[in-house]
């Protein structure tokens, strides 16, 4: 029986004595950045586990079933966790160190995860070489992996060599510190490990060091373009990338949160659902925009849409056959004109687009690209005007908008959602005689249903329910004669447009002179 004291029977797994976490150990384990909740969660699995274990090994396999022990372990996480990391420690320190002479380490094991503990210039007890003289002669790169608690893996380059694909490791993100001649490292402690290096004395790369981490190893940071989405800009940044226009592209996709919250392209390698998952993570009310490119089709323009309000912020993508989406919602009526500013131009060859999630709530505050700044257009980007009423609203609920024609389509794809509590169809995606696709409404990989073939129907439908008050598609099909009988259903030959209007919340929508239930202002 649990009580509000310590149960007695785990007491001899951290030896009987009152936990107490000391300044300098909370300071220790403090957070430098907030961590992927996924990194959260395997640290408490591991704490439980492990202590679990621990406690079986105490009080003997037979006498405590491994269920009754992770039950326990569920009491314990805190004080566990600062018992097995309740060492004699020193408080911060720092302290200078030349990598031409080599480089020495000790490590240190925190819930599970291995730190570096120290560096040194000559062997100590239990010190492992992870630079050695000869090959700090030929290196002229380092780069450093940390997390929130801090340093984790050094490796060493140069500037004219490729990098060892070290990255896209859950939590980690990496440094690029340079080593030219007579510069030194200094060492920052927190007194139980490594928090942080530094070169001095500095030059251009070693300063974007100090407020940039890569999520895979960058070698020349200081050749990429930046430009500021937002005008707030934390000053430490963790910037991931995708590849625009590689061969192997399929779709783009965005996570819209106020502003936008994540980019990434799908490729015929295959998906990830976690990405999905940590943007629902972030913040719950995510709207996520899918655009699909055929094959021959690239991202030639990208615009940013600028008015005085954060919420306003988009980007725009201008495929080279003419395929437009907006990263953003679509302006209301009557709403001031808005800046446009060209951001990226290509003629089809790859290259990486950078953006930061430093703050998972904060939305993207700046991009980075690896092509070099576009000549300035005084043409402007044409962007598709809706044919049909912007929604009724109030002035908080943005809308997006989409639209695809019906006339040769093959096999339409519905996306499933939960929303509110409710499923729901989200969007669709069309697939046309001629291999092209198109997207109306939100579509994500991970809630796509099963391909519906058109085959010798005549026409589709999509029947309409409301969640207090919020209209949203129950259901979609494609029929032929007799239709289902409802007066919350659209009926929608294959020839003529669908629009889609959309919010996180609730719907819109419009087929010649047909329209769905009105919205919730």
């Amino acid at each position: 029986m649990m009580t509000g004291r310590r149960p007695s029977v785990t007491s001899s797994v951290w030896n009987s004595q009152p936990i107490k976490a000391p300044t300098k150990l909370c300071y220790a384990l403090s957070y430098a950045f907030e961590p992927l909740a996924a990194t959260e969660k395997r640290r408490r699995q591991w704490i439980q586990s492990s202590f679990a274990s621990n406690l079986r090994l105490r009080l003997g396999s037979r006498r405590l079933p491994q269920e009754l022990a992770l039950m326990i372990s569920q009491y314990c996480i805190r004080e566990y966790a600062i018992a097995i990391v309740s060492l004699p420690m020193a408080g911060p320190d720092t302290s200078l160190l030349d990598p031409l002479r080599g480089i020495w380490a000790c490590y240190i094991m925190i819930d599970g995860v291995q730190y570096f503990s120290s560096f040194a210039n000559q062997l100590s007890v239990g010190a492992q070489l992870i630079l050695s003289v000869e090959e700090a002669a030929n290196v002229d790169r380092m780069y450093i992996a940390e997390d929130h608690l801090g340093i984790r893996q050094v490796c060493v380059g140069n500037s004219t060599s490729p990098v060892l694909d070290r990255g896209g490791v859950s939590g980690l993100w990496w440094r690029t510190l340079p080593l030219h001649d007579g510069a030194q490292l200094r060492v920052h402690t927190d007194g139980l490990k490594i928090r942080r290096l530094e070169s001095v004395p500095s030059n251009e790369i070693s300063r974007l060091a100090e407020n940039i981490a890569w999520l895979t190893p960058e070698p020349r940071p200081d050749r990429i373009r930046f430009h500021s989405f937002t005008s707030e800009c934390p000053t430490q940044l963790q910037m991931t990338s995708f590849i625009c226009n590689d061969a192997r592209t399929t779709a783009y996709s965005a996570c819209w949160g106020w502003p936008i919250l994540d980019l990434r392209a799908h490729t015929t390698d295959g998906e990830d659902e976690a990405p999905y998952n940590e943007a629902v993570m972030r913040r719950k009310n995510t709207v996520w925009l899918y655009m699909p490119v055929d094959e021959g089709e690239f991202i030639s323009q990208i615009w940013k849409r600028s008015r005085q309000l954060t919420r306003e912020l988009a980007l725009l993508i201008v495929t080279n056959r003419d395929r437009v989406l907006l990263l953003g919602p679509q302006p209301q009526p009557h709403s001031r004109p808005c800046n446009w500013s060209l951001l990226h131009r290509s003629d089809g060859a790859p290259s990486r687009i950078f953006f930061d999630i430093t703050s998972p709530r904060g939305g993207i505050h700046k991009l980075g690209f690896e092509a070099p700044e576009p000549v300035s257009s005084r043409e402007l980007p044409l962007v598709p005007a809706p044919s049909s009423p912007y929604p009724e609203s109030s002035s908080l609920d943005d809308y997006f908008y989409s639209s695809a024609p019906l006339e040769n389509i093959v096999e339409l794809t519905p996306c499933e959602a939960t929303v509110a509590g409710r499923r729901s169809v989200i969007g669709l995606l069309f697939r046309y005689s001629d291999g092209h696709q198109a997207c109306v409404g939100q579509f994500r990989l991970d809630c796509a249903a099963t391909p519906m073939l058109v085959g010798s129907s005549t026409e589709m439908w999509l029947s309409f329910d409301t969640n207090d008050g919020y209209p949203f598609v129950d259901a979609v099909g494609i029929s032929c004669p007799p239709r289902p009988m409802s007066r919350t259903c659209l009926y929608l030959s294959w020839a003529g447009k669908l629009e889609w209007w959309f919010s996180y919340k609730q719907c819109k929508l419009y087929y010649r002179e047909q329209k769905s239930i009105g919205t919730k202002s």
